[in-house]
């Protein structure tokens, strides 16, 4: 999705970008693998120059995941999901992604192995204000950085520099 992202850009500035793309989104981060080889780790960390390279260069198109103003969405594993995540280690209704007023908010529902913001669990039923650039992980499963319209215009003009 990212690329076609890419290509509605086109010559848009940020304020004709905002408009058109209101929405907070999620962006997958690309697993790396620490020096054991453990994918399972919490590899969490903000995207730099090279994180962005290599994902944008990766041979597998780059999940990016809306989530519109007012309303709530699930995320887990379970058919109906507003945010289908097949990994194992994701319950079928894992957390909740929603807004209160213009804050948005990420909530666990009792998971079996946790959502994680910048590297921190969060408790059953405990709700975190979600800010642009935090990594939110849920279960064992991909990483993902949080985005507002201005920080994903952003994001994407540092792809259009290093020519993707």
């Amino acid at each position: 999705m990212l690329q076609s992202l890419m290509t509605r850009l086109g010559d848009q500035d940020q304020a004709a970008f905002e408009a058109t793309h209101p929405n907070w989104v999620l962006v997958q981060v690309e697993r790396q693998e620490n020096s054991a080889g453990d994918q399972a780790a919490d590899v969490t960390h903000k995207l730099d120059a090279a994180d962005i390279r290599r994902q944008a260069g990766g041979a597998r198109e780059t999940f990016v995941c809306p989530i519109p103003v007012r309303t709530l969405m699930t995320v887990g594993r379970a058919e109906g999901s507003g945010m289908l995540l097949p990994d194992g280690g994701v319950s079928k209704r894992h957390a909740t992604l929603g807004w209160d007023g213009d804050k948005l908010m990420v909530e666990d529902h009792g998971s079996t192995n946790g959502t994680y913001v910048n590297r921190r669990k969060i408790e059953s039923g405990e709700k975190i204000k979600l800010r642009t650039d935090d990594q939110i992980r849920f279960g064992f499963g991909e990483t993902f950085q949080v985005m507002s319209p201005p920080g994903l215009f952003r994001y994407m003009e540092v792809l259009r520099r290093f020519g993707f």
